[in-house]
């Protein structure tokens, strides 16, 4: 990955899950958008701001994007797996 940005920063923009902002570590910003499903309803799409993504490209946000989609969710489901674990040893 010669002479890519590393992304430094990844958040939520305003309440909505559908949104966010992807900083590098040069300091641009570009926005990740929900932009629904694709013909098979099952597959997310999802578009970024940047050059690459106005060209409908998947850029190297876009995957940094979703690995960390990837581990919020595993994340969540461990918190709330050891929720469920603490109720039921109640």
């Amino acid at each position: 990955m010669e002479n890519e940005e590393e992304i430094m920063r990844i958040t939520a923009i305003g309440d909505e899950q559908n949104r966010y902002e992807v900083e590098s570590d040069s300091g641009s910003r570009y926005e990740i958008r929900y932009a629904g499903t694709g013909d098979d309803a099952e597959v997310d799409l999802w578009t970024c701001s940047c050059p690459a993504g106005r060209h409908g490209r998947t850029c190297k946000h876009l995957r940094a994007f979703w690995e960390w989609l990837a581990d919020e969710r595993e994340r969540i489901e461990a918190e709330e797996d050891a929720a469920r674990e603490r109720a039921e040893e109640r």
